[in-house]
């Protein structure tokens, strides 16, 4: 809010970092599940007509579900909405909403308009808090709002109560499984539909009066401060009665008492941040403990600390108290076994909901492992794969002879960008020198990917990807000709299995076999599960496609490019940058580098093409394509004569009537008789020697009389 970030201001703070118990759970699920959509961008991109028509219609029809939108394509209407969300550009409460069920997300075209409708849900739904107000509230035909969805009552018992959801069979609760749920109750189910829409659909100058009336009317209904007396004004009085009359006939008060005409509301008070900053601290260190002192105690030393004129209430106070999740509050005060009684029926099982998220293509992991496989070279391989936290499928794979390094990484994401056009928004990794380095960081960080690495102590954290490790070696590896699975019991290995002797799978036709296998275990159903790939088309179905790290699949791939040593240069003032004993610019009369003169660049490149090198500036999408001004080898000229006279020899062979071959063929023929040569000679040095040549290598081996030196001798 504007009062917080002015108080942090003041102090000199420009961001307030809070722990997750200080957040809401739903928030944090929501802000992790729109991270991709952020910076990401859409398949399809979004027009600039569709986009206004979709706020337009969002703006016409304040609140109204996403699920409701008037779309022909479900699939583009869901992936619309989460990126206009994500962006800004239309409005939903992430406190309340949940991305598993979009029936639950309702939308708004500004913050005002959230704010009026969450305080019209609030009055005319409001939260149910003991079994008393829910005997009071419930009755036959009334809606019930469980976290997003409607449902209506359509039987009612003391102990039982069956609910009809829009769509599905009807569910029924017992009356503590409900108050556990913490639903939102209404009124008639028709009427409250019917003053939802006309809410809707009515301008801001007639919510602003509806609320000034309600405001006026509150203090006399039930729960108020004057409850049981009669206003004393009489257009208040007649506002009143309109209400309750409503009510009294299973109608809703608050389409009673909805304007035909403007008029000014008046301004809700609230909490000032320091007294509520102060009234947090309070809450945690006093009344959170075995020895909590009373709600009145509180409000003493709040009235001891800032006065009266800086609190609004002690009503405020009880209301603020009343939030508290009771089942933190038991932890606090009697411990974990005490607060067994007050866990909620379906609690959240982390801060940011289910650890493998909530669609496909949200979150992955990535590791390796040493293949248990020989290879005739006396080699094993190294696979590194990136599995799929929410479905369980293998993104990508990469089979690599040396260990887990930064390019067996580079290789896994490009093979990732090359299957699925985009890496996923979260990265999961041990804690592994090869995953800790600054490119690895950095380059994640460019692309808004989370690089999140899981605890040492905590194993089944990367259960994802080590339970797919396992599965491999007992279903493949182990099965194969030349796996060192028996190496591990010395005494059985003989020479007979052993697997150095019986090696015949190369690094080419493991590679293949793998390739299988992947797209095989990709497709296969599981037990109880339908298979990876059907679940990630039905999450695309639900949530359209996942959104691109980068506006196109080559700028991807160069920021998955490595660093230079050092990583970055210095821009000369001729726009050109040194690297690689090279010097590298833009060719042409624009060379925009020139105006960073003097100034560090992020400098990536190809070591397999290194003529080119991509610089980065402060913004790590935009990038700058330097070609190599240095002459390295023959110069352009000489390559075309060099080609030419080729051309002229292959021509010549032709007309002789000789086929020519191309360099693959000339170097297997030449490979070939290297091969007949060595051959030759081996066979030549094992033939033993006649007596013949054994004389005279002999005598050859004697020096003659000429040849024997003369001694001196003083």
């Amino acid at each position: 809010s504007e009062a917080i970030a002015k108080h942090f201001a003041d102090l000199g703070f420009k961001f307030a970092i809070y722990s997750d118990h200080q957040i809401h759970p739903r928030f944090c699920q929501a802000a992790n599940f729109l991270h991709a959509y952020v910076a990401g961008t859409p398949t399809e991109p979004i027009s600039d007509a569709e986009r206004d028509a979709f706020i337009q219609y969002v703006r016409e029809h304040s609140g109204i579900r996403l699920t409701e939108l008037p779309f022909d394509n479900i699939t583009r209407r869901n992936e619309l909405a989460l990126h206009l969300i994500a962006k800004a550009q239309v409005f939903t409460s992430l406190s309340e909403a949940d991305f598993t069920q979009l029936d639950s997300i309702r939308l708004y075209a500004t913050p005002q308009d959230e704010e009026a409708f969450h305080q019209y849900l609030s009055r005319a739904r409001p939260h149910t808090a003991d079994l008393t107000e829910l005997g009071h509230r419930l009755r036959h035909g009334a809606l019930i709002e469980i976290r997003g969805r409607d449902y209506e009552v359509t039987r009612l018992t003391k102990t039982m109560v069956r609910l009809q959801p829009d769509d599905g069979d009807p569910v029924e609760l017992a009356t503590q499984s409900l108050l556990d749920l913490k639903p939102r109750i209404g009124g008639i189910r028709h009427a409250e539909k019917t003053f939802e829409r006309m809410f809707q659909e009515a301008p801001p100058e007639y919510r602003t009066t509806y609320y000034a009336r309600l405001s006026a009317i509150s203090p006399y209904l039930r729960g108020g401060s004057h409850h049981g007396t009669y206003p004393s004004d009489r257009t208040t009085r007649r506002w009143y009665y309109a209400y309750t009359n409503a009510v009294k006939k299973g109608l809703s008060g608050d389409a009673a008492i909805f304007p035909k005409f403007s008029a000014c509301g008046r301004k809700q008070l609230s909490m000032d941040a320091e007294v509520e900053t102060h009234l947090l601290d309070l809450l945690k260190s006093d009344y959170k403990t075995p020895t909590a002192p009373s709600v009145r105690h509180v409000w003493s030393l709040l009235l001891a600390q800032f006065g009266r004129n800086r609190l609004i209430s002690k009503r405020s106070l009880y209301r603020r108290i009343a939030r508290i999740d009771p089942h933190s509050l038991t932890w606090a005060r009697e411990g974990k076994r005490s607060a067994i009684r007050t866990q909620p029926l379906f609690g959240d099982s982390a801060v940011f909901g289910s650890p493998h998220r909530q669609r496909s293509f949200q979150r992955a992991h990535i590791d390796s492992t040493l293949i248990d496989l020989k290879h005739p070279n006396d080699d094993r391989h190294t696979v590194v794969r990136m599995v799929d936290s929410f479905d369980g499928r293998t993104l990508a794979w990469h089979l690599s002879k040396e260990g887990p390094s930064d390019d067996t990484i580079q290789a896994l994401f490009i093979n990732c960008v090359k299957n699925h056009g985009a890496i996923p928004a979260e990265i999961v990794c041990d804690f592994g020198p090869e995953h800790r380095t600054t490119w690895l960081q950095e380059t994640l960080a460019a692309l808004n990917v989370v690089l999140d690495y899981r605890p040492k102590s905590d194993p089944p954290k990367g259960g994802p990807v080590e339970s797919s490790f396992s599965a491999l070696a007992r279903e493949l590896i182990h099965n194969l000709e030349g796996n060192t699975k028996l190496m591990k019991k010395v005494r059985m290995l003989t020479k007979a299995v052993d697997p150095r002797r019986l090696a015949i799978w190369s690094p080419q036709d493991l590679a293949e076999l793998l390739d299988e296998y992947f797209s095989l275990k990709n497709s296969l159903s599981r037990a109880g599960k339908p298979s990876p790939d059907d679940i990630a088309k039905a999450s695309e179905q639900k949530y359209g496609v996942p959104p691109c790290n980068a506006a196109s699949t080559a700028d991807l791939l160069k920021l998955l490019c490595p660093f230079v040593d050092g990583g970055s240069r210095v821009v000369s003032k001729r726009g050109t940058v040194r690297c690689n004993y090279r010097t590298y610019g833009i060719r042409g009369p624009k060379n925009e580098l020139r105006k960073m003169a003097g100034k560090r660049v992020k400098v990536r490149w190809k070591p397999k093409s290194p003529d080119t090198i991509y610089a980065f500036t402060d913004n790590p999408r935009e990038a700058f394509t330097l070609n190599s001004v240095t002459p390295t080898g023959p110069s352009p000229d000489i390559i075309e004569a060099a080609k030419k006279i080729a051309a002229d020899r292959e021509a010549g062979l032709v007309q002789q009537g000789a086929t020519p071959k191309d360099r693959e063929e000339r170097m297997a023929d030449f490979t070939a008789a290297t091969v007949k040569k060595e051959k030759a000679m081996k066979k030549a040095r094992s033939a033993p020697p006649s007596p013949a040549a054994e004389s005279a290598k002999d005598h050859s081996a004697m020096p003659s009389d000429d040849e024997i030196p003369t001694i001196h001798l003083k």
